[in-house]
């Protein structure tokens, strides 16, 4: 058994220890094994522990620059998914993290794993969140005013990373009728939203208008939009946290494989928000009546 004060055996392998272990390393205070081994105990693509984050955190005193530089990198690892030019890639991965944490007036390890989606992995660092993964839905977003604008999105290497503003979400009382006022507001625009639900949607207050007035759309990479809907935005209205599946109604084969993955509830969905929408605005764009899972 281990017994404090006595050395940690090298030999013991930290890749199969798991949190009791390390819950142990921690519980006795053995921070000298833990930096020497943190690229170990926080393997690739696994959780950050939050445990050991904190524990890190309050002997932030006790760790120099050379040992806190290898702890961030550690974190950067684990939460990069990319095989090609890894090095590279996890070295900007820290140096993205460092300034978030730098400009939020926090530390690096004050990140969390907060969700997952189905193309990345999401961590808090501050007021920011931070969404990672190697690819997305739909690459090139179509400007409009309902998006709740990023601060960064955008490939490091292999790995796609969005950043925008952590908002408390505000969703209770969404109707179907609001999810598809937002739908046809889209549609008018030439887009197709594919993931009307109240998950992903969530009512701006004051402080999240402010925010996204102060956004620079420019070098965020938005597809232009020649029908976009200035209305401005006010407290209380709705907007879309997740953007990955808003396409172009003339991409007909993205919509086709969306669709196809998409679960049958939302399939029904759709369907029953393009019928409603045909009706209405016939001719105003070609019909999506044809194009099923």
């Amino acid at each position: 058994m281990y017994k404090r004060k006595k050395d940690f055996h090298q030999t013991f392998s930290i890749y199969n220890c798991g949190d009791i272990v390390l819950n142990e390393l921690i519980k006795h205070d053995e921070l000298k094994y833990i930096i020497e081994n943190i690229s170990k105990i926080m393997k690739p693509s696994s959780n950050l522990n939050h445990e050991l984050l904190t524990y890190l955190k309050q002997k932030i005193n006790c760790i120099s620059e050379d040992d806190l530089l290898k702890i961030e990198y550690a974190i950067s690892n684990t939460m990069c998914n990319c095989i090609t030019n890894r090095d590279e890639v996890v070295e900007e991965v820290r140096k993205l993290l460092v300034e978030i944490a730098r400009s939020e007036n926090v530390s690096v390890l004050d990140i969390r794993k907060i969700d997952y989606g189905a193309y990345s992995q999401i961590y808090r660092l501050g007021e920011k969140v931070i969404k990672i993964g190697l690819s997305r839905a739909v690459e090139n977003i179509i400007d409009n005013r309902l998006l709740l604008i990023p601060d960064y999105k955008g490939f490091i290497g292999s790995e796609y990373i969005e950043v925008t503003d952590y908002i408390e979400i505000d969703n209770e009382g969404v109707t179907f009728n609001d999810l598809y006022m937002m739908y046809e507001e889209l549609r008018d625009q030439g887009i197709v939203w594919l993931d009307p639900s109240r998950e992903n949607v969530t009512r701006v207050n004051e402080n999240t208008l402010n925010k996204l007035k102060n956004k620079d759309r420019s070098k965020l990479g938005f597809y232009p939009n020649p029908n976009y809907n200035n209305k401005e935005l006010v407290a209380g209205d709705l907007i879309i946290i997740d953007l990955d599946y808003m396409v172009s109604i003339d991409d007909i084969d993205t919509i086709k494989h969306i669709k196809y993955n998409l679960n049958e509830m939302l399939v029904a969905i759709l369907d029953s928000f393009e019928k409603k929408y045909d009706e209405t605005h016939q001719n105003k764009y070609l019909t999506l009546k044809n194009v099923r899972n």
